[in-house]
């Protein structure tokens, strides 16, 4: 056997060693870069668990403060229900008082039209309703003489329709406003009424006392105020615009909790 063309074994073992480092050079540089990013791995786990231990422990505290307001504001929060909840009975109870009395009103209305319908179809008086009250205007001829604050027969038998309503109405209160033209008060008869606020204010008191005496309406549900030439109606410049200011009117009033604001 010709042993010349066979290696020799020395340099075979020498490239077996030769490849043998090669791949475990290689493997090792494998193993370094995994550990290296095992490592970074680690490191950025970690990173994210402290992150999350700390947005734990700020929510912790978020929450323990939110369970400490809620239980400073839970009695503040029951009181402001309890609050909400009177006000809106309250205000329930409110408009069905005022539903009420505007039904009440319209129906005294009705009644008052019903009682005065020839002396409304006469137009010696005028209703009107307005701000949950009633208005009865009456012209100073039906009720008194010229210049005199005495009712008339006829006269008293108005107040008296009038005063069958009222009575039936013992809630309600009632005002009476004497009103005349601004002509001056004749001569003859300013040692009575020097003037025409003394005339308008013995007229307004004339038909008080004719509601007490007659129709029973308790005094303290009204009251006499004269006006004299102060409030007109119409112009004072013409007989008929003076005629109209003459008169009385008797102010059927709602109730004092439902009374609308009215300028002065």
């Amino acid at each position: 056997m010709d042993r010349s063309i066979e290696p020799s074994m020395p340099d075979a073992l020498a490239q077996r060693v030769a490849d043998l480092t090669a791949v475990n050079t290689e493997l090792s540089a494998r193993v370094r870069e995994q550990d290296e990013r095992t490592a970074q791995l680690e490191a950025q786990h970690r990173q994210e668990v402290t992150g999350l231990e700390a947005a734990a422990s700020a929510l912790g505290g978020e929450l323990a403060a939110g369970a400490a307001d809620r239980t400073v504001l839970s009695p503040e929060l029951a009181a402001s229900r309890e609050q909400v909840s009177a006000l809106e009975q309250e205000l329930d109870t409110r408009r069905q008082t005022e539903d009420a009395a505007r039904a009440e009103m319209e129906a005294a209305y009705e009644r008052l039209v019903s009682s005065l319908r020839p002396e409304i179809a006469d137009k010696d008086v005028a209703l009107e309703r307005a701000n949950a009250q009633v208005t009865v205007a009456i012209s100073d001829r039906v009720l008194f003489p010229s210049g005199q604050a005495r009712l008339t027969p006829d006269g008293a038998q108005v107040i008296d329709k009038l005063g069958a309503v009222l009575a039936g109405m013992p809630d309600r209160r009632i005002r009476i406003e004497g009103h005349t033209d601004d002509v001056p008060v004749g001569e003859e008869l300013r040692s009575r009424f020097p003037s025409n606020w003394e005339l308008s204010t013995a007229r307004a008191t004339s038909v008080v006392q004719r509601l007490i005496d007659h129709a029973h309406i308790a005094p303290a549900r009204m009251e006499a105020t004269g006006r004299a030439h102060t409030d007109p109606v119409m112009t004072n410049a013409t007989e008929a615009g003076r005629r109209h200011n003459r008169r009385i009117e008797i102010i059927l009033l709602p109730p004092t909790a439902v009374e609308p604001q009215t300028a002065s």
